[in-house]
């Protein structure tokens, strides 16, 4: 592994994020402000329908404050959209990686990683806002250990969702177009995952049968540990279960990739 390279690749990938700067922030708070606002007023109209004072455990405020960290945790796991990969195979662009001293994969982690981290640094600051202004509330407790295994949990579900989205990218080594996989993939993720509804809301029998797929470890497992909502067997098993997919994914990527580049032509659409 080239690593000064990828430390040169991980510090071009940064700043180009920053290359438009009103943009960059602009669409970024639009999109975030306006996720939370939404996300507020319909809570807030369930509670105030049903009378209750709280939800699966949670209250108004806890769920604000989930759905300001649901986009955190997405940006981070999700990183930069896979769609290059698809790309340089269909305009015939993906010659260069052939050539180059480096993995493809370990090119493209890294610099879907270095986006991940400008999009976290985005998030955790405003998040860092609200709860300077509002408090926190009383399901999230920040601890050095929770933060600590949250993060751990992050770092791996980069790696679990690049392996995913790596998979059903290189589909197009075969196919004409893979753009709507990736959208499909994005719907079941913030769905099972926890991004549209917090998991605790769900069936318990179906919450132990999603448990089994790495669509849970990519939302709702790191947001888990800032609530201490998980006991350590649960962590451990976490944790097992998210190494069990990525390298189930890392292996079924490298063997799409191997033979999809036996007949790749190189030439483009």
């Amino acid at each position: 592994m080239n690593l000064p390279l990828f430390r040169r690749l991980f510090a071009l990938e940064f700043k180009r994020a920053f290359a438009y700067r009103a943009e960059f922030w602009l669409g970024f708070l639009g999109n975030a402000l306006t996720q939370v606002a939404v996300a507020y007023l319909l809570w807030s109209a369930v509670f105030a329908s049903t009378g209750a004072h709280s939800l699966g455990g949670l209250t108004l405020r806890d769920l604000a404050l989930y759905y300001l960290l649901v986009p955190l945790v997405e940006r981070i796991t999700l990183g930069a959209e896979m769609s290059h990969i698809s790309g340089e195979i269909y305009d015939g662009t993906l010659n260069r990686y052939l050539v180059y001293p480096v993995s493809f994969f370990g090119f493209k982690y890294v610099t879907s990683l270095a986006q991940s981290l400008v999009y976290a640094a985005q998030m955790a600051a405003l998040a860092g806002l609200c709860l300077w202004v509002f408090g926190v509330p009383p399901a999230f407790r920040f601890t050095p250990g929770g933060i600590a295994l949250a993060l751990a949990a992050l770092m791996l579900g980069t790696v679990l969702y690049f392996s995913l989205a790596a998979c059903l990218e290189m589909i197009a080594f075969w196919a004409d177009n893979v753009w709507s996989l990736m959208v499909l993939l994005k719907m079941v993720l913030h769905f099972l995952g926890g991004g549209l509804l917090p998991l605790v809301l769900f069936p318990a029998g179906f919450r132990a049968v999603l448990e089994l797929t790495p669509f849970p470890y990519l939302v709702s497992f790191p947001l888990r540990f800032l609530m201490q909502d998980i006991t350590a067997a649960e962590a451990v098993r976490g944790f097992a279960v998210m190494g069990g997919w990525i390298l189930g994914l890392s292996l079924l990527a490298g063997w799409i990739w191997r033979r999809g580049a036996r007949q790749y032509a190189g030439v483009g659409i």
